[in-house]
């Protein structure tokens, strides 16, 4: 089983980070330099992961507020099965779950695929030793910058716990002292758990850190940046199109549903399993049945695979599903939507016959070229599809 959560959750990040790393490598030739765009690659694509996840935990401490007084209250006059019944019946008063308070930790769930990743990746990256980068002497080791006697302290790992504990002082102003104290503790967990890693891997999670402070900070001052002439001009295309779309089409239109009946829900994990279906069951079945004597396992062993793929992103799915606010459910299965039929148009109604595979290899080669044709092909059934989906 977490043979299959690796396989599933870490070994693309891996990937994905790999790629990234020897590409910048290639362009700055430094790996000091390449560790830096790897960081900055990976947090611009996560910022609105974050954005979602402080938004469910302000979410989460607003409903808490509300209901405080009177879990109190419950907490205090009951007991037993007579207070779980009446906590039970407040929380349904309130649209609340008491799942919902895992809404606290994605923040810090969002980072664990990656630390794990990254910790793979950079921990046992050869290339990385013998390279220099500033005042480390080798990106593959521990930077013991500071001698005392016969001792090296490893100075990376203070700073970037350093950095970690002033972000986290920004983010918990105004917040209860319990969310203070968690933030802290996985501060001194990481500075533990990094103390002895090659610098490459604390460059890499000190920058984290530093890309964390200063958008802890740009949050601490939203107003301000909210109401400034930069945003404002970056928001003009969007308010220009949104506006130029009310005019154009008429309300009976714009509120026109193809299927109201159908709850969204609903809607969405059948988007989801289509999805994952094309990719864990059909594409791999179709690509083994072309030449089963070319690899090495069974038709069972894909269908098994296959099988616990889907249960296991449905199951993981369904979870962070119930976090969601409404709002966010809405546009979620919307995304979904999308991407289920724009991914059934390209397995179901290919372009091109690109032959079988030999050796890795397309038997028919010649199939790839013409990629104008393919782009138009792309990029139609794209626009098609989230028009249809829209209205």
């Amino acid at each position: 089983m977490l043979s299959l959560l690796y396989d599933i959750f870490i070994s693309p990040l891996i990937w994905g980070m790999n790629f990234v790393l020897v590409n910048a490598y290639s362009v700055l030739h430094s790996y000091g330099l390449a560790i830096v765009v790897l960081s900055l690659v990976v947090n611009t694509v996560l910022l609105p992961l974050y954005h979602m996840a402080d938004k469910w935990q302000q979410e989460e401490r607003e409903k808490q507020n509300k209901m405080a007084d009177k879990v109190a209250e419950i907490k205090q006059a009951f007991q037993g099965q007579e207070r779980f019944m009446m906590l039970k019946t407040l929380y349904r008063q309130n649209h609340y779950h008491p799942i919902m308070a895992v809404r606290n930790s994605v923040g810090f769930l969002i980072q664990v695929p990656f630390f794990f990743a990254a910790y793979q990746l950079l921990s046992h990256f050869p290339a990385l030793n013998g390279q220099s980068f500033g005042p480390f002497a080798n990106l593959g080791l521990p930077d013991g910058l500071l001698t005392i006697g016969d001792m090296h302290i490893n100075v990376m790992p203070f700073v970037m716990t350093g950095i970690n504990l002033l972000s986290a002082f920004i983010y918990t102003k105004g917040l209860s002292s319990k969310d203070k104290i968690q933030l802290y503790v996985f501060a001194g967990i990481f500075l533990v758990l990094l103390y002895t890693s090659p610098v490459g891997l604390v460059l890499y999670w000190t920058l984290n850190n530093v890309y964390s402070l200063g958008k802890n900070l740009v949050s601490a001052n939203a107003d301000n940046i909210d109401n400034s002439k930069f945003v404002s001009l970056l928001k003009a295309p969007f308010t220009f199109v949104g506006k130029a779309y009310e005019n154009v089409v008429p309300k009976k239109i714009r509120d026109i549903t193809i299927i109201p009946e159908i709850k969204s829900s609903l809607i969405c994990f059948g988007s989801l399993y289509i999805i994952v279906f094309l990719i864990a069951a059909y594409v791999p079945i179709n690509v083994y049945l072309s030449d089963p004597a070319f690899f090495h396992i069974t038709l069972s062993d894909v269908v098994k695979y296959g099988v616990r793929t889907i249960v296991v992103t449905l199951a993981v799915f369904g979870i962070i599903y119930l976090c969601l606010s409404e709002k966010l459910k809405g546009k979620v299965t919307f995304i979904v939507t999308v991407i289920s039929l724009i991914s059934l148009f390209n397995v179901l109604v290919p372009l091109r016959n690109y032959g079988s595979i030999d050796g890795y290899f397309l038997t028919n080669e010649p199939a790839l070229w013409g990629r104008k044709l393919l782009i138009i092909y792309d990029l139609s059934t794209f626009i098609c599809v989230f028009l249809l989906c829209y209205f």
